[in-house]
């Protein structure tokens, strides 16, 4: 069953970076930033996936990968896949190596133009710098075409992701049909079954951060904070609740928090639970937040002085 997972995730997401590909080529242009990294990106995603299908297919049991099989001649059509994802696998020593590569770090890539099928663009990240080498993509003279909308070449080698994906998708397919008649009756792949979790801060969690760290802020603050909870109509556990989402969602700025608040959590005992942790952190930063805006509120606009 795990295998069945395999492929069939793989091919899930080959199918949906592949057709994320052909939408990237038909929108790119060749002094597009943006979007050759992206694309270069994707084809990288590609090599990947398929380099997982081929060691899925090297370690699927009770499969024949003699030569003539099906196993066998995937592995053959796609062994380049092999090259290109030990590259980048092993790029700091390809970077360090004292004979530098000549060709791009991240290699070329080369895209069918969306106007005119008989021209091709290539461009590359990176420096242009002198002695630099980079290849296009392939030209089938007999068919009359190029032999893939988007390749990635490094040096001389081409991975062609249109051949390579089609491989790899029917190769799964096939597998997939292969798991099927060996083990009837598993469940239907492609159906999610998520859980979500929510927490939230009440009163009795506010309760036990206020007994858990009594140094942890001035007791004015705490004075202060629940005053504010009291003018606002609400307790003080619904509203740190409220500040705990403020404080989120401005991306916890640890610089914002007292020390005496970090110094309070570091020595507190192991099972305090992070919520009580977090809980102060965000009522030192929201009543931090407070004090400074009153003091910006009493300093009054500033004036660069009269001309």
């Amino acid at each position: 069953m795990r295998f069945r997972d395999g492929f069939w995730f793989s091919r899930e997401i080959l199918q949906r970076e592949h057709a994320e590909l052909e939408t990237l080529r038909l929108q790119l242009y060749p002094n597009s930033m943006g979007g050759a990294v992206h694309a270069v990106a994707t084809a990288w995603q590609i090599v990947d996936v398929v380099h997982r299908v081929r060691d899925l297919a090297e370690g699927m049991p009770g499969v024949n990968k003699k030569a003539g099989s099906c196993t066998r001649a995937f592995l053959d059509a796609t062994a380049i896949a092999e090259r290109f994802r030990h590259y980048v696998q092993h790029l700091r020593g390809e970077v360090s190596k004292t004979e530098v590569n000549r060709f791009p770090v991240w290699g070329s890539l080369s895209w069918v133009s969306a106007s005119d099928d008989r021209t091709l663009h290539t461009t590359f990240l990176g420096v242009m710098r002198p002695g630099i080498e980079f290849h296009a993509g392939v030209f089938d003279a007999q068919g009359n075409r190029w032999v893939s909308r988007v390749s990635l070449s490094i040096g001389h080698v081409h991975f062609n992701v249109d051949p390579i994906v089609g491989e790899t998708t029917a190769f799964c397919d096939h597998m997939l049909s292969v798991i099927d008649e060996l083990q009837p009756g598993l469940p239907c792949l492609g159906v999610l079954e998520p859980f979500s979790t929510r927490f939230e801060i009440v009163d009795g969690d506010y309760l036990e951060a206020k007994r858990a760290l009594p140094r942890a802020l001035p007791r004015e603050m705490v004075e202060a904070f629940e005053k504010r909870a009291a003018t606002a109509g609400t307790t003080p556990g619904e509203l740190l609740d409220e500040e705990m989402e403020v404080w989120r969602a401005a991306g916890t700025p640890r610089g914002d928090v007292p020390q005496s608040v970090h110094t309070a959590c570091a020595e507190l005992p192991p099972g305090t639970s992070t919520l009580v942790r977090m809980a102060y952190h965000a009522v030192a930063w929201s009543l931090r937040a407070d004090a400074d805006a009153a003091q910006s509120e009493a300093a009054g606009p500033t004036s660069d002085g009269d001309h």
